[in-house]
This record gives structure tokens, C-alpha cells and sequence, in this order.
């Protein structure tokens, strides 16, 4: 195997070996982290009814990515490591070396030579426009369509090497081969055998490799046109861009020498039956984006819009000639739109198109002429080989000599681009011992013969081809085009027909730049820019090949560090975001300030959803991720200005009514709470972005009016409540929680037995769900009969959680129902260890003791409520009836005074205020 082949692929593993520490990233969350898909909650068969992010494909909210296969990756990923994302991270670096590899492969029908090829094959290894690809775990979809991508072009070219007409072509040579070794002398045999192998580039024995090749000679036409439908379709649902490479095949097809019509037909229908496939699953319906994903489509004028659609292709070309300003995110305002003709990019639109007409009309012209040319001298040749110079008859053994074979191998390729007129041949005649060896430069030809001097045609010839310093790759190469420009065409098409879908040409796409999609085109663009560098070493550099090595080793090099730096960027939600702010402020400072405020640091969270609302007001969720701040913080009027912010500027955001109605309702506003949480439980959820998080948002908002209805004793509108929650219920929603507030209303409105059910069936929806046992004890605790089956139900919750404060405190509350005072006494006290600062559990806790017995450990818990509350007077009036029970009389009297201050005229407290005046008065 040729060297190059390995070395490359291990160059593009290395590069992103920095990546195997990330951490799940932007995309990653919602890709992976969410998707039902990805974790096993749904069947197989689900993957190719929903799209890229698990909604389903033909739902107006889907965002119409349909790629079942890449989601089945990491399906496969999640049940045989987890949710571990070096394992996914692996995966796509094993993937872009094997891509690398395919790269490689590939340039040996495009590029000219070794070097070249090596030198285009690194540039793709280390580019850093890759790194949106493999080191964001979403961009394996781009991956994986590469990779069937690839094959499929490769198929078609071994296909192609391998048919019938190119067959036909090698077998002719064979036999004239074979015909005149049988009536030449030796020298002549050996001269045309030179001569054969100059023009073809290939020894016998590659031919004779090739057509030993059965597995490939025996397939028909039909089969590899299904082979590579197939491999199409597999790119096609690894992500969309994947259709395009029936285009690539056509054209290649186009440009080959014997160009088949029936092939264009059958490319032209798989490509239409794939198109109308996918436009079929999705619905026939295109998916919407808001404004501010592609804020040219969205614009009025039709002029904006044609200019800056045709500037955005040479922003991605300069990305990939210069990527310096890389982001994970185009969106927004990140390429301002160009208003006027005046605008000085108008410029390089023209420049840019201008080039790249220029380019193929110079090539197109040079294409027509090599063809012309070629006939000519094929004609020439071989009308000469079979009439003139090799005729039998014409045969003289006294011309063999050293200067006769080197004239015939002068004039067989006089006018051939491979011309071998300067090589140096020697000769070595030896006719008596039948043996002649001819050496050319890296060639060594030697023909041992047995020859009857007088009958030629019985003399056999058997030759052997040997070379040096020519690699395997080479010896076995052939050309797929006989026209050098018809390499540079395909160098284009490489590059620009995998971009099409991203244009904006057939339809708005929803982004503005996307680094992932440059990862096929940018194949077609490392083999330009090695194409033009072997142009340049031969016109300019041919006196100094070191320059030429050293721009290309600096270019190599250039790369790397930069992809370096991406992957350190790419490790983690808040470097990525900081590394965008340059490109795309708004988005990254509003990014950032949510991933800071998760994890504590508020300030400068704060800072940095104020810096995005700077840059642009109108962002809804930035409003929203600063309410959650501000919430937090406890500073609950700004947070409830943010929320209606975010409603003002996005109608449609479920879950900022969710958080504002909560708020309100918390804070005493009740009618516009209800009012709130009753239009977030109504809302229009056909256009929003994420379908099922909406939905999850609407019947949360049921189920916290409904649990505020069951606080304000209103029992039967919380019933209604929940009752209407369960039959909308969403798909993967915590339904378990849902059914246990049902049966505790049930339960309230003494409907014991469908309370019982739904107990029971939260429990068969999740069988550890801590709340349905405690529930459901308390619900046979009521049955006198049931005591003690009621008993077993708060023990296993406690078994299952015995860390919880709030089973602790169940538990406590049915033994001192049962008057089990000391037991109960022990809970309470393990739950105000385990949540200190519970006022309620402290005032139970002390009521447990003091009815077991223990008052002075009562009277420690008074004083420890009196702390949490010290203007709550029930709290000094409990403290002061505890330590009139313990007799200490003056203190007792100071906490009664203190809770009839905080409480003028509160009956209880008056009433043990006047005994324990009678006691001291008595003592």
C-alpha cells in the first residue's frame, strides 16, 4: 500500500486527538442529551418517522432534517457507552480519518503526481474549517454523507476503469502485444513493449490484475447503478446534501471519453426518485425558520436579496482559503446584507464570478482542443504501428541495432506529452545467447527469447516488465480522463455541486453561513489549491523546488495550529461561546449568560445577557434566560418585566408564560397568574421551534394551576385541571407525577378508589416514583382496617429514599396519628437534620417531643423556630407554652408579650397568658 495512504489518515486522527476531553456542545444537547431517539424511549422504527432532533418529519415544527441513519449512530453509540462523549468523539474522528483516506484515493484520478496528492490529502486532514464537523457530535451527519459520498464516486470510477469500453481498449493492446512478440525479433518486441507501457502508464501485469478482477468485470451496469442509488441514498439520509453526488457521477460522466447515454438516463432517474422521496417524507411541505436564522429571505426587496445570496458563496470560499474568523454560528447580523449596488462587495461578487467563468470557459476551450488533438495523434500512431514501420514484410535484422531502437521509440512518441525523447537507452545485442536487455532511466526491460532465425512464427516471446522507483499506486494507476483540464472541471464540481443545496437557489435554507456544510466542498477545494500549486512548481518554481515544499509545509502547518486552537474552542459551551463573540455577538454573549447563570456565576451572567440585549433587543429568549436570573436572585419585579419582554417579543414562548404565572402566582397576584398559566395551556404551537418542549411547557402550566387550586382547597376546578393534562398529554412527558396529583385530589374529595387506581398507576409508570408511596400510604392510612398496609407503603418509600426530609417527615406524621409519639419523634428529628431550616418540620418536630415526653429537646426545637421566624407570633406563642410547661415562667411571659405584640388580641395566647399569671401568682 502506498505510504501516502496510511500517513494521511494518521495525520487526521492525530490532529483531533485534543478532542477526546469535550464535553457534549450547542447542538450536541438537543441532538443527543434530548432525543428520545438516541435513548432508547422510543422503537427503531421512530428514527425514520422524526427528524434530526426527534420531532417528528412531517410535523409543521420540524426543522425538516431528516437523517435516520446518523441518528442511528449514535444510538448505537449511546447503548454501548452511554452518554459519555469521548466515545462520541471518537467515533468522528475515526470517521474523518477514514474520509481522509477516501480523499486520497480519490486524487489519484485528479491530481498529477505524488506530491500533489499527498499535499491536497493533508490540507483536508487539518483544515480547521473541519472542526465544526468532528469536534461537534452533531456534525457526524456531514461525516457520514462524506463517507458514502466518496465511495460512491469511487465505485463509479473503478466501474468506469472496468467496463467493457475501457476494457475493450487494454484487451486490443493485449492481443497486438501478443501477435507481434510471436513474429519479432526480440529488440523489436522489446522496443514496442517501451513504447506501450510510455503510452499507458501501466505494466503488463497491472493489466493483467485488472482483468483478473471478477469481483468487478462480472458486475453489469444495472447492478452498480443500483449499487451506487444505494450509496447515494445511504449519504442522502446521512444528511441532505448527500443526493448531490449522482450530479458529481454525471458530470463525470459527461466529461469521460465514451460518454454512455443510457448511464445518463439511469443517474437522472435515481437522482429525480431520490428527490421526490425525500420531498415525500417531509411532506411536501418546506420547513420555516425565523428571521433571524436568514435574515435575507426574509427581506422585502428582491434585490437585497439576489446580492447578498451571491455574495455569501465567496464568504464560504474565503473561509476555506483563510479560516481565521471561524463561529459556531452565522446567524443574525454576523454578514450584514448588502442594500445598495454601492456596496463595496458588489465588488468582489463580480470579481469572484468573473474568475470562475473565466476558469471554465479557458478549460472547456482547452478541453475541445485536447480532443481534437488526441484523435489526431491516435490516428497518426497507430496507422503508422500497423502499416508502416512494424510490418512483418518490412522486417530487416541488420537494422537492430542501439540507434535504430532508440528512433523508433523517438518517433513513436514524438508528439506525446510523455515524451521519452531525452531518456537514455542502452542496448545489449546478443543473439546467440537469445538474450537482450534494454534499460530507460527507471524502466527495465528484459525479454528472454528462444528464436528460430528463419521462422518467426514459431518463435515465443516472453517479456517481463520491472520498475524501480515507481510506486504501487502508480503502477496500477490509470487515467480516468485524457485531458488535463477535464481533471481541473471535476476539481470544480468537486467543490461547488455539494454547495448547491446551500445557496438559496431552490429554496431558504435557515442559516446564513454553516461551516459544516463546507466539509464536502472543501475537498474539491484542497485539490485546486494542490492543483495550482504543482501549475506554479513547473512555471515558476521549477529552478527552486524548495519553495514550492516550504509554502505548502507553512500551509500545512498554518492549519493545524488553528485546528489545534478550534478543538480547545470546541471543548465546551462556554469557551465555544466566548469564541464567537468576535463573529456573532448578540448570540454568543446571550449563550453565554445562560450557561454562566447554570453554573452559579450570576454576575457575570447578568453582564452578558444585558451585553447580547445591547447588540439586539428583540432576542425573546435572552429576556427569558435573564428572567430566570433575575428569579433566582430573588429580585422578582425585574424578573417578572423580563418574562413579559420575552412574551412581547415572542408571543409563542410557552415557557416564559410557564415561569411568569408561577411568579405571580407566588407572589400574591393571583387572578393574573391564572390568567397567564391559562393562555400558556391555549397557545398556537404549529410554528414554534421545538414542538415537544412547548407542549411539555403547556401542561406544566395545567399542572401548576391545578396544584395551586389544590392549595386553595378548590378541589374540584384542580381535578378538572389535571384531568385535562392527562388526556393532552405529550409524548415522554413525566406523566407519573401527574397521576399522583390526581389521586391526591381524588383522594381529597374522599373518591378513595379512583384514587387508589391512579396511585397505582403512577406507580406501574415509574415503580420508584417516591411521592405516589406516600400518597397512597396516607390513602390507606384514612382505612383504619389498612393501618398497618399503610405502614409498609411509607417504609418502602423510606427504603427507597432515605435521605429525604419530606419521607421523614410522612412517616412522622403516621406514627403520631397512630400516637406512636417516640417514633414519630425520631423522624421529625432526622428530618430537621436533614433540613435545618424547614420551619414546619421544626414545629412538628417539637410537637413529636413534647408528646413523647421530651420537653426540654422540644423546647431546643421552639427556640430553633423562633430563630427562622422571629416575627411569626404562633412561633413565640409555642415557645412560650413550652417553657411554662418546663416552668420557667418569667421567659414564657416574655414570649407571650413578644407574640401578643407581633398579634394584639390573639385569643390563644391571651388565654396562657392569664394561667400562667394565676401560676406565678399562686407560686
Amino acid at each position: 500500500m502506498d505510504k501516502g495512504a496510511l500517513f494521511c489518515p494518521l495525520v487526521a486522527f492525530l490532529i483531533y486527538y485534543n478532542n477526546l476531553d469535550g464535553d457534549f456542545v450547542y447542538d450536541d444537547s438537543r441532538a443527543i442529551l434530548t432525543n428520545p431517539d438516541v435513548q432508547l424511549k422510543t422503537p427503531v422504527s421512530e428514527l425514520f418517522n422524526n427528524d434530526y432532533w426527534g420531532t417528528p418529519i412531517t410535523s409543521p415544527n420540524s426543522h425538516g432534517s431528516y437523517r435516520p441513519l446518523t441518528v442511528l449512530t449514535f444510538r448505537l453509540n449511546y447503548l454501548m457507552c452511554g452518554l459519555k462523549p469521548n466515545s462520541f468523539h471518537m467515533v468522528n474522528n475515526v470517521l474523518h480519518s477514514a474520509i481522509t483516506y477516501l480523499v486520497y484515493q480519490l486524487s489519484s484520478y485528479v491530481l498529477p503526481n505524488r506530491k500533489s496528492r499527498l499535499f491536497a490529502s493533508l490540507i483536508f486532514a487539518v483544515h480547521p474549517i473541519h472542526t465544526e464537523a468532528v469536534s461537534g457530535i452533531v456534525g457526524r451527519a456531514d461525516l457520514l454523507c462524506t463517507l458514502f459520498y466518496l465511495s460512491s464516486i469511487l465505485i463509479y470510477i473503478k466501474f468506469l476503469k472496468l467496463s467493457g469500453r475501457e476494457q475493450y481498449k487494454y484487451n486490443i493492446k493485449i492481443s497486438i502485444l501478443n501477435k507481434y512478440n510471436n513474429i519479432y525479433c526480440h529488440q523489436t518486441a522489446a522496443t514496442y513493449n517501451l513504447c506501450c507501457h510510455e503510452k499507458d502508464r501501466c505494466s503488463l501485469s497491472c493489466l493483467f490484475h485488472i482483468i483478473n478482477s471478477a469481483e468487478w468485470t462480472n458486475l453489469s451496469g444495472f447492478k452498480i447503478h443500483l449499487l451506487l442509488t444505494a450509496f447515494a441514498g445511504a449519504a442522502m439520509i446521512s444528511k441532505e446534501t448527500g443526493v448531490t453526488v449522482l450530479l458529481i457521477c454525471i458530470c463525470i460522466e459527461l466529461l469521460h471519453n465514451k460518454k454512455s447515454l443510457l448511464n445518463l438516463l439511469s443517474f437522472s432517474t435515481s437522482l429525480l426518485l431520490l428527490v421526490l422521496i425525500r420531498c415525500y417524507i417531509m411532506g411536501h411541505e418546506m420547513p420555516t425558520f425565523a428571521k433571524a436564522d436568514n435574515p435575507a429571505a426574509k427581506h422585502e426587496h428582491v434585490l437585497v436579496r439576489t446580492m447578498t445570496f451571491f455574495y455569501l458563496p465567496i464568504v464560504n470560499f474565503y473561509l476555506l482559503l483563510f479560516p481565521k474568523w471561524l463561529s459556531y454560528d452565522w446567524s443574525m447580523e454576523s454578514i450584514p446584507l448588502i442594500e445598495t449596488i454601492t456596496d463595496y462587495r458588489n465588488i468582489f461578487t463580480a470579481l469572484f464570478y468573473f474568475s470562475i467563468f473565466q476558469m471554465l470557459q479557458i478549460n472547456l476551450f482547452n478541453r475541445k482542443k485536447c480532443s481534437t488533438l488526441n484523435y489526431k495523434r491516435t490516428k497518426f500512431k497507430y496507422k503508422y504501428f500497423y502499416k508502416n514501420k512494424y510490418n512483418p514484410s518490412n522486417f530487416n535484422t541488420s537494422l537492430v541495432n542501439k540507434s535504430n531502437i532508440y528512433s523508433k521509440v523517438e518517433v513513436f512518441n514524438k508528439r506525446d506529452r510523455h515524451s521519452i525523447k531525452n531518456c537514455n537507452v542502452h542496448a545489449s545485442n546478443t543473439i546467440d545467447n537469445n538474450e537482450t536487455s534494454v534499460k530507460l532511466n527507471n524502466y527495465r526491460l528484459r525479454s528472454d527469447t528462444k528464436l528460430g532465425v528463419n521462422n518467426y512464427n514459431e518463435s515465443v516471446v516472453n517479456n517481463k516488465l520491472y520498475t524501480n522507483r515507481r510506486t504501487l499506486s502508480e503502477r496500477r494507476h490509470f487515467e480516468l480522463f485524457d485531458r488535463e483540464c477535464d481533471k481541473l472541471i471535476l476539481c470544480l464540481l468537486l467543490m461547488t455541486v455539494p454547495f448547491i443545496p446551500a445557496t438559496n437557489l431552490f429554496f431558504y435554507v435557515g442559516f446564513v453561513v454553516a461551516e459544516r456544510l463546507l466539509y464536502i466542498p472543501s475537498i474539491g477545494f484542497c485539490y485546486l489549491i494542490s492543483y495550482g500549486m504543482f501549475l506554479l512548481e513547473n512555471r515558476l518554481f521549477y529552478q527552486n523546488v524548495k519553495l514550492s515544499k516550504s509554502i505548502m509545509t507553512f500551509m500545512i502547518i498554518i492549519y493545524s495550529f488553528r485546528t489545534l486552537q478550534r478543538n480547545n474552542d470546541w471543548k465546551n459551551d462556554e469557551s465555544l461561546y466566548r469564541s464567537g463573540i468576535a463573529v456573532n455577538p448578540p448570540k454568543s454573549y446571550g449563550n453565554l449568560g445562560s450557561i454562566l447563570t447554570s453554573q452559579g456565576r450570576l454576575k457575570e451572567a447578568e453582564w452578558s445577557l444585558k451585553k447580547a440585549l445591547q447588540y439586539r433587543p428583540n432576542m425573546a429568549e435572552v429576556h427569558y434566560n435573564l428572567g430566570l436570573l433575575l428569579q433566582t436572585s430573588d429580585r422578582y419585579k425585574e424578573a417578572i418585566d423580563s418574562y413579559k419582554m420575552a412574551i412581547h417579543y415572542r408571543p409563542s414562548l410557552a415557557v416564559a408564560y410557564l415561569n411568569l404565572g408561577q411568579l405571580l402566582l407566588s407572589s400574591g397576584h393571583h387572578r393574573e397568574g391564572e390568567d397567564v398559566l391559562l393562555q400558556c395551556s391555549d397557545l398556537d404551537g404549529r410554528r414554534v421551534k421545538d414542538k415537544l418542549a412547548h407542549l411539555h411547557a403547556q401542561t406544566s402550566a395545567i399542572v401548576q394551576l391545578g396544584k395551586f387550586f389544590t392549595e386553595q382547597a378548590k378541589f374540584e376546578k384542580a381535578r378538572g385541571l389535571f384531568q385535562k393534562a392527562v388526556n393532552n398529554l405529550p409524548q415522554h412527558y413525566p406523566a407519573q407525577g401527574l397521576y399522583n396529583m390526581l389521586g391526591d385530589v381524588l383522594m381529597k374529595l374522599n373518591q378513595t378508589e379512583e384514587a387508589e387506581a391512579w396511585f397505582k398507576e403512577a406507580l406501574n409508570t415509574k415503580p420508584d416514583h417516591v411521592p405516589a408511596y406516600l400518597t397512597y400510604g396516607q390513602l390507606l392510612s384514612k382505612n383504619r382496617t389498612r393501618v398497618n398496609e399503610a405502614e409498609k407503603w411509607f417504609l418502602k418509600a423510606e427504603k427507597l429514599a432515605p435521605s429525604d426530609p419530606v419521607v421523614q417527615h410522612h412517616l412522622g406524621q403516621f406514627l403520631s396519628e397512630n400516637e406512636r409519639y417516640k417514633e414519630a419523634a425520631d423522624r421529625f428529628t432526622k428530618a430537621v437534620e436533614l433540613a435545618p431550616a424547614e420551619y414546619q418540620l421544626l414545629e412538628k418536630a417539637a410537637t413529636a417531643l413534647r408528646h413523647a415526653g421530651k420537653s426540654v429537646q422540644a423546647e431546643l426545637m421552639y427556640k430553633r423556630a423562633v430563630s427562622l421566624r422571629p416575627n411569626d407570633s404562633r412561633s413565640h406563642s409555642n415557645l412560650g407554652a413550652i417553657l411554662h410547661l418546663n416552668g420557667r415562667y418569667m421567659e414564657a411571659a416574655k414570649s407571650y408579650e413578644e407574640a401578643l405584640r407581633i398579634e394584639p388580641g390573639e385569643r390563644t395566647t391571651l388565654s396562657n397568658l392569664k394561667k400562667l399569671h394565676k401560676v406565678m401568682s399562686r407560686s
